[in-house]
């Protein structure tokens, strides 16, 4: 028995170290955009918009062009598992021009994008250009199962189109690495055709494509793995447990009893505390979560019946009536 609680206390101070070293190597959640979409539209050097046959308003020297921008906001699950987005426009040139906190439009133009909802966004000449939200399907929820590494991606196209003319407006790519949190996202542009790269790379022909990858970050990894890791230790504590009242090392208890009824209720609270909120049924439950329900179910009845034919529950009667014990 001392050689076991040895042991116990051993791999308690072993996974303890374990956790401070792996605690110094957690980061948030981060979101990584390419280098290429860093890069505005640039009034002052127009050699970019040169190369690209982009024509150059007379009176401020910008490219007759927009900049497309997107920022990751949220990731639910409504269908399924959505990426939430905010996009804006920043026209330049005849198109209009960038303000204290987003745009003006001189002229009107018509932004269609591949998402959920919101696939065109009309903005009227001599107003102000806002902001829109989208949602970007995921996954349907299937890869929820690998939870917490579960891992998807998705893409967002589209073009910008001159509302009176219909003619295509040059498009410039942009993204804002704001963080999402208990996630990591990558933001890459997509080379479609018809690009021309530079200092500031654009696509002559008003189409833009952005390529998203999405994952949990490793805070969120590691905040299941300790969860996990608790809930196995205490079933290895319940058998423990089970194991001397058997072999008759320790007598069954109503102590002992309650406390496996009570780890079982708390086990449900713990499976409630995963971050993210996955659905029941994720293959972590079927390699933690369900075997332990149902080892500590046995384990109860085991220990209930062990306590009930135990032969001193009514010892005091015993004295009384002369029964040695």
């Amino acid at each position: 028995m001392q050689l076991v609680a040895q042991s116990a206390l051993a791999c308690s101070l072993v996974v303890l170290v374990g956790y401070l070293a792996l605690s110094f190597l957690l980061r948030g959640p981060t979101t990584a955009v390419m280098s290429d979409l860093g890069s505005t539209i640039k009034c002052t050097d127009n050699a970019w918009a040169l190369e690209a046959s982009i024509s150059i308003e007379s009176t401020t020297g910008c490219p007759n062009a927009a900049e497309v921008n997107i920022e990751p906001r949220e990731v639910r699950r409504d269908h399924g598992v959505d990426l939430y987005i905010t996009s804006r426009v920043f026209p330049s040139g005849e198109y209009g021009g960038s303000i204290g906190n987003g745009a003006w439009a001189l002229r009107s133009f018509i932004l269609s994008g591949d998402a959920i909802n919101a696939n065109e966004w009309l903005v009227l000449s001599n107003s102000f250009v806002g902001s829109e939200n989208s949602s970007l399907w995921l996954d349907s929820g299937r890869g929820l199962v690998d939870y917490p590494f579960d891992a998807y991606s998705t893409s967002w196209t589209g073009i910008i189109d001159d509302a009176v003319s219909g003619d295509r407006i040059p498009v410039v790519q942009t993204a804002t690495p704001s963080s999402v949190a208990g996630y990591d996202i990558s933001i890459a542009r997509q080379d479609l055709d018809g690009l021309v790269e530079g200092d500031v790379s654009v696509n002559p022909f008003g189409r833009f494509g952005y390529d998203i990858r999405v994952s949990r970050d490793s805070a969120v990894k590691f905040q299941v793995l300790l969860l996990s890791v608790t809930t196995v230790v205490g079933a290895a504590s319940a058998v423990l447990l089970t194991a001397l009242v058997l072999s008759r090392r320790r007598p069954p208890s109503i102590v002992g009893l309650s406390w496996l009824a009570t780890f079982l209720f708390a086990l449900l609270e713990v499976r409630r505390s995963y971050p993210g909120d996955p659905p029941i049924g994720v293959r972590l439950d079927g390699l933690v979560t369900f075997p332990v329900v149902a080892l500590l179910m046995s384990l109860i009845v085991v220990n209930a019946v062990l306590w009930l034919r135990r032969e001193d529950w009514d010892l005091r009667n015993h004295k009384k009536i002369g029964v040695k014990t």
